[in-house]
């Protein structure tokens, strides 16, 4: 995965990419420095989210997911909302 990511034209989506990967190996520091590249301010908040979970820290994570939530719309929006309902078990609206 590395190297497929290494080979990409550096874009908002890349970024996206290399900070979840980071978030999966548990480098933090890298994610949120990937994060903090990408600039698209919804990706930003749906990262920090997953890490912000990732840490244990679910309070601050909803935060983060209902302003991602409101920086999306359309398939993106829903995406997001059913991916985290179903992984938290519980409503975001």
């Amino acid at each position: 995965m590395e190297k497929i990511l290494n080979g990409m034209r550096k874009s908002a989506f890349t970024l996206y990419y290399q900070a979840a990967r980071s978030i999966l190996i548990n480098d933090f520091e890298g994610a949120r420095s990937y994060i903090k590249q990408n600039p698209k301010m919804w990706m930003q908040e749906a990262l920090t989210t997953e890490l912000l979970v990732k840490e244990n820290r679910k309070e601050d994570a909803f935060s983060h997911a209902h302003n991602a939530l409101s920086k999306t719309k359309g398939i993106q929006r829903y995406v997001l909302l059913r991916s985290w309902e179903r992984e938290w078990g519980m409503a975001l609206k």
